[in-house]
């Protein structure tokens, strides 16, 4: 339905339970008492909403006079549709003596927005939105069931609705705060709807290019992190050193622009996050993030914290090259993790399957 929600706040702090006030052997209650007690409750109900919209400070939508609205009202299950309004002054009008429970605006604007048939409202364009609700948090279902879980819930989603707006609306595509309007969806979580006319005209396929861009949908490991060959000088025991070449995914600068940056700042806090848990909960976490099979995250998280005896590897040739015995070949003790943060490099994994899972599990965070 091509509806959001502007209002339906009510004043004060007013819980409105029908049957609240009514004996617990409420079905021997007489139905046309029960019908009045309804109508009352109804009729107090729309006072308070009429009062409320005569002289709320509303805001109304960006070019709300192309918008179709829609009403629905206390007692009926059919929405009223077709509605425009040419002065804002109507807008209230209309507010206050119908005092709707629900008021919708299209996301579209219309040469017509009254026309009774889609086909002769003429279609002029619409907002861009993203819609942003618990139903992306990961665990909603139990954190909903906890004390005070709506209010959790709404914090986090909120978190994640900041994290949209300044990762991606303000700094990769560059919408500027004045060109964004952010509404509470009425449910679970927001609404952003950005304004700027060069997204009005947009179809579905170049909106979905946004969402696609936003999840990293077809995000090439090999562009975000390249391999490429570096030449190092590698040292010795006897204290002579050699040439040697190493191949390493490489990860961009933190501050890189659009994903290269992001992986690299979403690797950097996803490794510092598993470091502070125990092993146990360390692998939970990784599971959860991706559905990881135990096998594989047990793996990851080997090859990101176990420490491992790294022996150099030489030729004979370049034994005698140095003139070093095999006994005095450095051995070195190092984690995964140490050389992600040290190196910059992305290859610690013992497997490229598992490279590319943590990847993925990044790109998910």
């Amino acid at each position: 339905m091509p509806y959001k929600l502007l209002t339906r706040k009510l004043i004060g702090r007013l819980t409105i339970k029908l049957t609240g006030n009514m004996p617990n052997n409420v079905e021997n209650i007489h139905a046309g008492e029960k019908e009045i007690r309804i109508a009352r409750t109804l009729e107090y109900l729309k006072r308070r909403f009429s009062d409320y919209y005569a002289s709320a400070d509303i805001k109304y939508p960006y070019r709300w006079g192309r918008r179709e609205w829609g009403f629905m009202f206390f007692g009926k299950d059919l929405m009223q549709r077709h509605v425009s309004f040419q002065k804002a002054e109507e807008i209230r009008e209309f507010l206050s003596n119908r005092a709707p429970a629900h008021v919708y605006y299209s996301v579209a604007y219309y040469e017509k927005p009254n026309a009774p048939k889609m086909s002769e409202k003429i279609w002029k364009g619409a907002d861009l939105v993203f819609d942003l609700d618990a139903d992306h948090i990961e665990g909603a279902n139990e954190i909903i069931k906890e004390e005070n879980g709506f209010e959790k819930i709404l914090q986090l989603v909120k978190k994640e609705f900041i994290y949209l707006i300044e990762e991606f609306i303000l700094r990769d595509f560059g919408f500027s705060k004045d060109e964004l309007e952010i509404t509470f969806s009425g449910g679970r979580g927001y609404h952003l709807h950005i304004t700027n006319s060069s997204v009005h005209s947009l179809g579905a396929k170049e909106r979905r290019e946004f969402v696609d861009y936003i999840t990293g949908t077809g995000l090439d490991i090999d562009k975000i992190f390249p391999e490429v060959v570096i030449k190092e000088n590698v040292s010795y025991f006897s204290g002579k050193t050699m040439t040697k070449s190493v191949t390493k995914k490489i990860m961009p600068h933190a501050d890189a622009p659009a994903w290269k940056g992001r992986m690299t700042r979403g690797v950097l806090r996803l490794v510092d996050e598993l470091e502070k848990m125990d092993r146990e909960e360390a692998i939970k976490r990784i599971m959860r993030l991706k559905d990881v099979g135990e096998v594989s995250a047990n793996k990851i998280y080997s090859d990101l914290f176990d420490v491992k005896e790294v022996k150099r590897k030489l030729t004979l040739e370049q034994m005698r090259m140095l003139n070093i015995h095999p006994s005095e070949i450095e051995v070195t003790k190092v984690r995964g993790v140490d050389k992600i943060r040290k190196d910059n490099n992305f290859w610690i994994f013992t497997e490229n399957e598992l490279c590319e899972i943590f990847f993925e599990i990044v790109k998910s965070t």
